[in-house]
């Protein structure tokens, strides 16, 4: 069993992922050797999520059934590949919803990467900032749009402070 917790964006995670490092039963029950191509280790995590809403604490939770034909998977190598691929969900979240990714219409020349490479430096500049890190990035975004000295000592550290 591999489990953790996450605090994160105004809720707790807990969670615990369990494995069948051995799925023969499987085929036995069947009646065949193999089933579409191989199910080599079954995992189930389970997820508790706690979060505030109209300031009333709420939980929710939700079980996921992994199925791999990766036969040398291990629980926290599983643990470790699921726990990144959320990570990877939350950035398209905060690129979509908080930085309206999907709504952008330019398309000239190009207008579409440099704008994707801009929003993506904007997440990892509100990592680096200690005081609104962990704020919403609107709020970030307004701290920053009209103090260049701010936005200097992001980028530049005590560098800017020294010329």
């Amino acid at each position: 069993m591999a489990e953790g917790v996450h605090k994160e964006h105004g809720r707790i995670e807990k969670v615990e992922m369990r494995m069948l490092p051995d799925t023969s039963f499987i085929y036995e029950r069947l009646g065949t050797e193999s089933f579409y191509g191989t199910v080599a280790r079954v995992g189930i995590m389970d997820k508790t999520t706690e979060m505030q809403k109209e300031g009333e604490w709420t939980k929710t939770r939700s079980c996921s059934i992994i199925i791999t034909d990766v036969e040398d998977m291990t629980v926290e190598t599983m643990y470790k590949i699921k726990t990144v691929h959320w990570n990877i969900e939350m950035q398209h979240w905060l690129l979509d919803i908080q930085l309206g990714e999907d709504r952008k219409t330019a398309r000239r020349n190009d207008a579409v990467t440099n704008g994707s490479i801009l929003r993506r430096f904007c997440m990892m500049m509100k990592k680096k900032d200690a005081e609104l890190s962990e704020k919403p990035m609107k709020r970030f975004l307004m701290s920053n749009e009209h103090d260049v000295r701010r936005i200097e000592r992001l980028l530049f550290g005590n560098l800017a402070h020294s010329e």
